[in-house]
């Protein structure tokens, strides 16, 4: 535990790259939750868009945001380790920079570490919207009790929604790898920590884009295993039948 954590601060971090068209609404949503005790650390990872202007304009008006700019891109995870390693709050939040926080979502959730004494992190399940901010498909929803073994076989758990307790895992790292970085730590702290509670309250917009969706599917399989065998030291045969039950149940979650 670090003592010089300020123990009621959430630090929520902010990683952008080119996101000039939605970075104003992702930072102006943190804003709008009225909690009292909050930071914005906002890591430009190189972009070379107006995004660097606009968020200079926030902070003129918000004192409680802070700014790092990376010396060149180098991907979310360093992106994410970079601002936690500048964050002063017992409490990581995370948001993508074309997401958007509910109004009072931070409020309800933080509720739950009062709720559950000693939990590692907290979640939310999220609302699917378009590029213009047009809601998709309906919720997708959490269960409010997960465990390591559970998320073996399933991931439900948005980045954008997480917020972590440092009292209780007071090293947080991303992986540097080039997809499911978050995964990967979940599965990590709950390899530790057994269990993480979550709210079946669509709290977080979450963004999809109009990229090729079964690419990025075909794509989310193959890190899915990889970050069970390469950093889980799965045998590739558990890993295996675990990605199928995860594929099965992501085809559940879709059709039904």
């Amino acid at each position: 535990m670090e003592k010089w954590l300020d123990n009621d601060l959430v630090s929520v971090i902010i990683p952008v790259y080119n996101s000039e068209k939605y970075v104003e609404k992702a930072i102006c949503s943190v804003i709008r939750q009225a909690y009292g005790n909050i930071e914005i650390i906002v890591i430009d990872d190189g972009s070379t868009d107006r995004s660097s202007e606009i968020i200079k304009k926030l902070i003129s008006q918000n004192s409680f945001i802070r700014y790092y700019q990376m010396e060149k891109n180098s991907g979310v995870a360093i992106a994410r380790n970079t601002g936690i390693a500048l964050a002063k709050g017992r409490y990581i939040a995370f948001l993508d920079s074309d997401d958007m926080w509910v109004p009072g979502k931070l409020k309800v959730q933080m509720k739950l570490f009062e709720r559950y004494k000693g939990i590692p992190f907290s979640y939310t399940a999220i609302k699917m919207i378009d590029e213009n901010d047009n809601e998709l498909k309906g919720i997708r929803r959490v269960k409010e009790r997960i465990t390591y073994q559970y998320i073996l076989r399933n991931t439900m758990i948005a980045t954008s929604t997480v917020i972590i307790d440092r009292h209780v895992v007071p090293r947080i790292i991303m992986p540097s790898r080039r997809s499911a970085e978050d995964y990967s730590l979940w599965l990590t702290i709950l390899k530790k920590h057994h269990e993480a509670y979550g709210i079946n309250e669509a709290l977080t917009l979450y963004r999809k884009s109009n990229n090729s969706v079964s690419a990025n599917k075909i794509g989310e399989v193959k890190h899915f295993f990889a970050v069970q065998t390469e950093d889980m030291k799965i045998n590739k045969v558990q890993a295996g039948f675990n990605t199928c039950c995860y594929i099965i149940n992501a085809v559940k979650k879709h059709f039904f």
